[in-house]
């Protein structure tokens, strides 16, 4: 009976220890301007900025412009999506308060038939 526990605690942390050996050999997604979330975005243009120290010895980075509108086109497309989610998620508040309200008139009027 001993030895059936020992061999299953085995087993158990041999799958665990595989999974997760397997887990962190997972290749992440390489950061682009074209694909990924905002903030993936950012960080590629932070590790693609190139920096400098100015003459008095500030130091600062220097980005493409194209990188920065493209940058900016894609927040905006992003902003765009999610305010039109919301003003369909509004729209359709709106229509289900109004539903509820005329089924609540029709209860009150079937209730006083």
């Amino acid at each position: 009976m001993k030895r059936i526990k020992y061999l299953v605690v085995t087993v158990i942390f041999l799958i665990s220890s595989f999974t997760a050996f397997s887990q962190s050999f997972t290749e992440e997604e390489p950061l682009s301007l074209e694909n990924g979330t905002i903030d993936q975005q950012f960080e590629y243009i932070i590790d693609k900025s190139g920096n400098f120290k100015g003459t008095n010895g500030q130091p600062y980075e220097a980005v493409k412009l194209s990188m920065l509108l493209s940058l900016r086109k894609h927040a905006n497309d992003s902003l765009k999506t999610l305010q039109k989610g919301v003003t369909d998620s509004k729209i359709l508040v709106d229509n289900q308060v109004k539903e509820i309200s005329d089924l609540k008139s029709s209860l009150d009027k079937t209730q006083k038939d």
